[in-house]
Parts: structure tokens; sequence; C-alpha cells
């Protein structure tokens, strides 16, 4: 099984989840071989969990007979989009903390993160976000009127499609069917004009709402 993973080819997404030695690694380098002529090394990047498995995949890919692949670990990433925002809990801080089992709470935190019950929780908020945080507002820019009605009416027809793409076909949206305020339609050059106007004022509030 672990070898028809491996040189699957029919599939666009492969998502191959287990501890060492699943084949996640072995799937790589099969990738990079078979598609030798369009595919290379350079166009390969693994994310790290934490500096553990990074330094294992460092001795294995070689091995494996690949060049230096990119990676870049969870921590670097957290440590760039999170500047400035939050501070968060490093990997190695972590496991000081439940070794030294003065914190409980952090111990329950953990326990809780791995439930299925989060998950849960997570796809509710998610589906109440999509419900509820888009306001749209009648739209009136120099001789443009879009009535929200319509941008909602889109909106909830885009089920499923997520929020900033949702976003850019509304603003297509009222490119196409613009008109002034007596109801008659404006052409689609004087329309596009306004574009950056439009979208404006399709919103999505900063603030969430309670699940």
């Amino acid at each position: 099984m672990t070898n028809q993973i491996i040189r699957d080819e029919t599939s666009k997404e492969l998502i191959i989840q287990g501890v060492a030695g699943s084949g996640n690694l072995h799937r790589i380098a099969f990738l990079l071989y078979r598609y030798k002529d369009t595919l290379t090394s350079s166009n390969v990047l693994i994310l790290s969990p934490n500096k553990v498995f990074s330094d294992y995949i460092s001795n294995v890919l070689p091995e494996l007979g690949e060049k230096k692949i990119m990676e870049a670990g969870m921590e670097v990433l957290a440590a760039k989009e999170l500047a400035g925002i939050c501070r968060f809990q490093t990997f190695y801080e972590q496991v000081a903390e439940l070794l030294e089992g003065q914190h409980t709470e952090s111990a329950e935190r953990i326990r809780y993160k791995a439930r299925l019950e989060l998950i849960q929780e997570l796809d509710s908020f998610a589906e109440y976000a999509e419900m509820h945080f888009f306001e749209a507002r009648d739209i009136v820019l120099e001789n443009v009127f879009i009535a929200k009605e319509d941008m909602l009416k889109k909106y909830h027809s885009l089920e499923g499609t997520p929020v900033k793409p949702r976003l850019e076909k509304i603003a297509s949206l009222i490119c196409r069917q613009a008109r002034s305020h007596d109801g008659e339609s404006i052409p689609p050059a004087a329309a596009k004009k306004n574009q950056d106007g439009h979208q404006k004022y399709v919103q999505v509030p900063k603030r969430a709402q309670p699940v």
C-alpha cells in the first residue's frame, strides 16, 4: 500500500498522513525522479512542525539522492506572520512547561486542542462567519447605483466558495450590472472605472461574533 501511495500519478492533491516512514519523503523523491524534466528540488517546499523534524529530513532526503530542498518551520512562519500581533509558545517552551508539570491549565488546553470537538466548533464558527460577517450596503458612487440585495444574493449563491473569491465575483457583478439612479444601464467601461470605489463598500467586519 505504501508503494502505491508513493507512486500514485492520478491524484492532483494527495495527503499522506502517518509517522516517519509512512512514505512522505519517498513520495517527494519519486516525484522529483518521475518528473525530473519539469520538476526540481527548487519547486518543493517542506513545512516542518519543529526543529526535530527538520533535522530528521535534512539527513533522509540526501540519502534518497535528492539535492537540498527548501524547508521552513512552523515557528519561523508564525514568528513572521504574528510579529507585532501576539507572542506564541515555541515547541521547546511547551515541552519544558509540560515536563515541569506546574501548569495544569496549559496541559488541559493542549488536550482540548487535540479533541474532535474543537474541529466541530471551528466548523460551526466558520459556518456562522460565512452567514453573518458579510455586510453589504447600497452603493451610490458618482452615477452608479448597486442595491445591497443584489450583492447579498450573489454572495449567498456562492456558498462553499472562500470569502475572498466571493468578494472578487461581487466586484465583477458590480461592474456588469452598474446602473444609474433612474435604472439606466451604464456601459461596462464606465462601470469598471469605478471598481476600486465599489470594493471599498464590500466589507467584512474585523470583530468576530460569538458562536
